[in-house]
């Protein structure tokens, strides 16, 4: 895999683990991923275009997320089922990349409000017991 990445020159980059990964996100054309749940919230975070192929054992949470998403317009989803997990699949994937709307523009408004509806609540509460 890595020989080639290297025939690439440059053009791609291949990490198996960063732990300030955000700083490459910010470059990133797309995103190609699991679906971990702090995965996924980066992607949407930092509004990149991905490809997430969830982990599906020991548990099927990265696949009901990844599923889920994909049918919000959010990502695509390579799913072993039905797309395969094949080279093929993965190459007509990130070609289509550029061609997927990013998280921003798949109409799914408030995904990432969570601190504000916090915060509204807590301040509706505040207001009752005042």
């Amino acid at each position: 895999f890595d020989e080639r990445v290297q025939k690439l020159n440059g053009r791609v980059t291949a990490l198996g683990f960063d732990s300030r990964i955000e700083s490459l996100y910010v470059g990133a054309q797309g995103v190609i991923c699991m679906g971990g749940y702090n995965t996924f919230c980066e992607v949407l975070s930092f509004d990149k275009r991905a490809v997430i192929v969830p982990r599906t054992v020991p548990r099927l949470e990265q696949w009901i997320r990844a599923s889920r998403a994909e049918e919000l317009g959010l990502v695509r989803m390579l799913d072993e089922t039905r797309d395969g997990m094949t080279p093929e699949a993965m190459i007509a994937a990130i070609r289509n990349l550029p061609h997927q709307n990013k998280p921003s523009e798949a109409g799914a408004d408030g995904l990432l409000d969570g601190l504000d509806v916090v915060v509204e609540r807590g301040r509706a509460l505040m207001d009752q017991v005042s």
